[in-house]
């Protein structure tokens, strides 16, 4: 047996209830779709936060090599995560100084290739 499934967006809460009842009445099993986890996240994030994430670095980065991937903008902190034996997992935190900051930081670095050695990865930026 084979599953299809897909989603549709309505303009409003009545044409979506209409549209379930029309594909009940057929026999199909429908619902409405529940909130995403990241878009959960998203409402309880801080709006006047200057903590970015960074993932997709490479492995063997450090907080220096992180803040120079910004320059010229000043990076007030940043931290590498790392596992129990030292070795980067790819992503880290650095603050800034403004929220603006951080949003032209966003739109002008993410997706950037950064190269550190042999590696070559395509950093993805968000508000932490």
């Amino acid at each position: 047996m084979s599953y299809r499934y897909g989603f549709v967006k309505y303009h409003n809460y009545r044409d979506a209830e209409d549209c379930i009842r029309a594909f009940h009445s057929l026999g199909y099993e429908t619902s409405f779709a529940r909130e995403s986890f990241y878009s959960q996240l998203k409402k309880l994030s801080d709006t006047d936060s200057t903590n970015l994430y960074i993932s997709s670095l490479p492995r063997d980065f450090n907080e220096h090599q992180l803040s120079a991937i910004f320059e010229p903008y000043k990076v007030c902190s940043s931290r590498i995560l790392r596992d129990s034996s030292g070795n980067g997992r790819g992503v880290g935190f650095a603050r800034f100084d403004s929220r603006e900051v951080c949003e032209e930081i966003i739109s002008k670095y993410h997706n950037l290739a950064v190269t550190s050695g042999e590696e070559t990865t395509h950093i993805q930026l968000r508000f932490a």
